[in-house]
């Protein structure tokens, strides 16, 4: 038998595998899913891929992935002045009350029963557009990452078969990772626009940080085809991204106590009044 130490290469050949870190992360989302209600399902098959961790919860499912690297810092932008305890995020959701049409114009259009909304969680953190990660290559970014795990998620919404709660479900995309995020407030007055630099900063350490901006290019509503201006066309492709450190797991978890809507009613207008048909092709004109 063999007694490697911490630093042959056996062993660093599987911590660099991530593995270890995911099973870290599944062992402390049990502990917590225990006290915050959660239910811990690993290794889910979803479409051609493998969620690393799927939690579940009545109308909540949460894809997590984890990414571990080594001694990285991820910094998160945000403009001088910004809240702390935004709320706020735009989430997918399925709707079991959309009726799903035949495809449509072909293979080329297939309407979907996942649509997107506003929603408010009960814990709060910075919200930013822009993470600055080190670069590796030219997929390295919270940008590819991000689109990765929402088309697991976006997919997990869609399996057939999967037994779906009579109100919406929504869907949590999360990535957990060992990095060091940290929020880095500027002064916008301050950014110099000859060397490219930001000028006077302040830099503060973040447990979880949601990450928003446009990631998806399908619209929020299959079933409405309307031109709109191009800030409208951005807007609606907005997703959010919860980005979770191990030491934030729990405050995260802790944040869907209370979860849902942020409309007046209850829930989304969608699932009030379910589309039927949709109202057009104009986006195809």
């Amino acid at each position: 038998m063999i007694m490697p130490g911490p630093d042959t290469p056996l062993i660093k050949t599987v911590d660099k595998s991530g593995f270890p870190f995911q099973l870290a992360v599944d062992r402390e989302l049990r502990t917590l899913g225990q006290r915050h209600s959660w239910a811990v399902v690993p290794e889910v098959p979803i479409g051609d891929r493998f969620a690393d961790i799927v939690l579940r919860r009545p109308n909540l499912l949460a894809v997590v992935e984890c990414k571990r690297v080594d001694g990285e810092h991820w910094q998160f932008l945000v403009p001088k002045g910004s809240s702390s305890n935004r709320v706020r995020c735009r989430v997918e959701w399925h709707n079991p009350r959309a009726v799903k049409p035949p495809a449509l114009m072909g293979s080329l259009l297939r309407l979907s029963k996942i649509f997107c909304s506003e929603c408010t969680m009960s814990e709060g953190s910075y919200e930013a557009s822009i993470c600055v990660l080190p670069k590796k290559n030219a997929q390295t970014s919270l940008e590819t990452l991000s689109r990765d795990i929402l088309g697991t998620t976006h997919t997990l919404g869609e399996l057939f078969g999967l037994q779906f709660d009579a109100t919406p479900t929504y869907l949590i995309p999360v990535i957990a990772t060992n990095a060091e995020l940290s929020i880095c407030e500027y002064d916008p007055a301050s950014l110099d626009i000859n060397t490219g630099h930001l000028g006077g900063v302040e830099f503060k350490p973040a447990d979880f940080v949601r990450f928003r901006k446009t990631l998806v290019s399908r619209r929020s509503n299959d079933y409405v085809w309307q031109r709109g201006s191009l800030e409208d066309w951005a807007a609606d492709r907005e997703r959010t991204v919860f980005v979770v450190s191990p030491g934030g797991l729990d405050r995260f978890l802790s944040g869907f106590r209370a979860f849902g809507y942020a409309g007046a009613d209850q829930h989304p207008p969608e699932f009030v009044s379910p589309p039927q048909e949709g109202t057009g092709l104009s986006d195809f004109e």
